[in-house]
């Protein structure tokens, strides 16, 4: 039986391919995630690395992870063959087993047809999963048992990633929709003049610092969610607590300081209870009706000097949180130097909130254009200091945003890597062809080096795109709702 299993081996080593010559780009599995798995499966094969776009440090990485060589497209023939023969000198046999992985056709068939008529074996598949299944059965018994362990170790990996994913998700939407209860009872109360204490903001609110505090976005990539107009006050001031508390984050505030930031944040349009009527018309407003409406800083100060457990930071919020830095804002036009410190946080998050949702006037704006025009037209509005750390926070593609990979696949960002800006990472929602992922996966642009964003996507383009109106229902499910 021994000396069987040895022949039997024996025959299994003699199909293992000799030579890998791997595309860099490719969708779904990329090139570099490919040769890690490739060394994975036999570490003696062989790695020529493969493209026409590859930039200094993706040959660096493919080679750190034991690529041989780099070959440049257009092909060099004669490089071709001198790779080749280097590994015939290597391995000592003339007639080399030869796997080429590229996902244009082009490649492949001139690659087999180059290659077969020097002699050589060769197959070609079209991408890095397709490559790991033909390599997975040209190894011997024993290696081949060893990476299918390896291999149900990852998965079982990932899918404890997934169901943890979830599980953190469907707290973030439990306490989201408790915010959202708890600023709908507030609100009622202020309206009728009888909010007895804040302590119940208070609770909700260190349970989102809490939250936030840990690293954990799903929060904040609730904020985007669409709502009606009938809800926005509400989503509105859950919002921009959420939003605050990250800010504050950012500039390391102490528990103690996020919680007073955050109920301030969560009260701060109070005042919008005594002029809701005005603010549902659904058309632009006349300047008679404007002014009625810029005088709910006042009205929230009035109710919130009566309400016990509330800090003199957020009446003040609440009355300041429209005054701008060089005395262009209300109801006092008074100066940056006299402006509460959260109300010039909170003033900053109420305008980005406000410009990434819809208003009966007009269409919302994606994230990366509010941020864009927060950094273009508020310089002389708030403190670039503020401005600098929201987009720190929020990343220059926010939390939230839709964005293309050069993939082709599509995504959101679900959270900022702030050394690397440009690098977010993302939930791939949907594949190169527009088809919803059955499970999304997350990829870190920092770790994942060859992947990089092509473009942010509005979501009316992205409808348009797929072809159809549930898109967004269908991305929602995807992150917890």
């Amino acid at each position: 039986m021994v000396e069987l299993a040895n022949i039997y081996k024996t025959k299994k080593e003699k199909k293992a391919f000799h030579l890998v010559f791997l595309d860099v780009r490719m969708p779904g599995m990329d090139g570099v995630e490919t040769c890690r798995a490739i060394r994975e499966i036999d570490p003696r094969i062989i790695i020529i690395m493969i493209s026409a776009y590859a930039v200094e440090k993706e040959v660096k990485e493919a080679q750190r992870l034991g690529a041989l060589d780099f070959l440049s497209k257009p092909f060099d023939v004669k490089r071709i063959f001198s790779i080749v023969e280097s590994v015939q000198s290597r391995k000592g046999m003339k007639r080399q087993r030869i796997l080429v992985v590229d996902d244009e056709t082009y490649t492949r068939v001139f690659m087999k047809e180059l290659l077969e008529g020097k002699g050589h074996e060769v197959v070609t598949v079209e991408d890095g999963y397709k490559a790991l299944e033909v390599l997975k059965g040209a190894v011997t018994i024993e290696r081949r048992k060893e990476v299918e362990r390896k291999a149900l170790s990852f998965r079982e990996g990932v899918a404890r990633l997934v169901r943890e994913r979830e599980e953190r998700e469907k707290l973030s939407q439990a306490l989201y929709d408790k915010a959202i209860v708890t600023v709908k009872k507030v609100l009622k109360e202020a309206e009728e003049g009888n909010i007895e204490s804040g302590h119940e903001v208070s609770k909700i609110v260190e349970e989102m610092v809490d939250s936030l505090s840990s690293g954990d976005n799903t929060l904040v990539v609730l904020v985007n969610k669409r709502t009606s107009e009938e809800n926005y006050l509400y989503t509105h001031s859950v919002n921009v607590a959420i939003l605050s508390i990250k800010v504050g984050l950012g500039l390391d505030y102490g528990k103690d300081k996020l919680i007073d930031l955050g109920v301030s944040a969560f009260l701060h349009d109070v005042g919008m209870v005594k002029v809701m009527e005005i603010a549902k018309l659904p058309r632009r407003l006349t300047p008679r009706e404007y002014e009625k409406i810029k005088k709910h800083p006042i009205y929230g100060k009035e109710i919130l000097e009566k309400v016990r457990d509330i800090s003199k930071s957020a009446i003040q919020t609440a009355y300041q949180q429209h005054e701008r830095l060089r005395g262009q804002g209300y109801p006092e036009g008074i100066r940056a130097c006299k402006i509460n410190g959260y109300a010039q946080i909170v003033g900053l998050v109420d305008v980005y909130e406000a410009l990434t949702h819809p208003r009966v006037y007009r269409k919302r704006f994606p994230p990366h254009e509010a941020m864009r025009m927060i950094v273009d037209s508020s310089r002389d509005l708030f403190s670039l200091h503020i401005i600098k750390e929201l987009m720190r926070e929020l990343g220059t593609y926010p939390i939230g945003s839709i964005v293309r990979l050069d993939s082709r696949e599509i995504g959101r960002v679900i959270g900022a890597n702030k050394r690397f800006p440009l690098r977010p990472r993302i939930l791939i929602l949907f594949d190169r062809d527009g088809q919803r992922l059955k499970e999304p996966k997350e990829v870190d642009l920092v770790k994942s080096g060859l992947l990089h964003i092509v473009e942010p996507i509005d979501e009316e383009k992205l409808e348009s795109e797929l072809g159809r109106s549930d898109w967004w229902i269908n991305l929602w499910r995807s992150v917890g709702e």
